[in-house]
């Protein structure tokens, strides 16, 4: 079963006010999970909670700030999950091409520089 941690618990861990986090929703930076009619936060959205935090209080970083930070940092994941993909499929290619060359030679045989005369 999934864990939820209250606002009263995120609160007082992340050391904010209840209207700072208000804000933080408000804004639709974090949305509250619902599991069995309790609603609170999961693990990974208290990490996301963290950085908002950290960004809000420690860097001064406005709500439309952290916004924008959250949408790139989601962007590289999302180019850095794409150039994976793609070296992985370059590999596949070569490998391919390489099979290909190996098959085309084996199937004309040796060529005429190869031949012990």
């Amino acid at each position: 079963m999934t864990q939820l941690y209250s606002e009263a618990v995120v609160c007082r861990e992340l050391r904010i006010e209840p209207e700072v986090l208000g804000q933080f929703l408000k804004a639709d930076l974090v949305q509250l999970t619902e599991v069995g009619g309790a609603r609170g936060f999961t693990k990974s959205q208290l990490r996301l909670l963290w950085s908002i935090t950290s960004l809000y209080r420690d860097l001064g970083v406005n709500i439309e700030g952290i916004r924008i930070i959250l949408q790139m940092s989601a962007d590289i994941r999302d180019l850095k999950l794409a150039v994976r993909e793609s070296q992985r499929r370059c590999a596949q290619l070569e490998h391919l091409q390489q099979f290909r060359i190996r098959i085309t030679e084996e199937r004309q045989g040796p060529s005429f520089w190869e031949i012990d005369l």
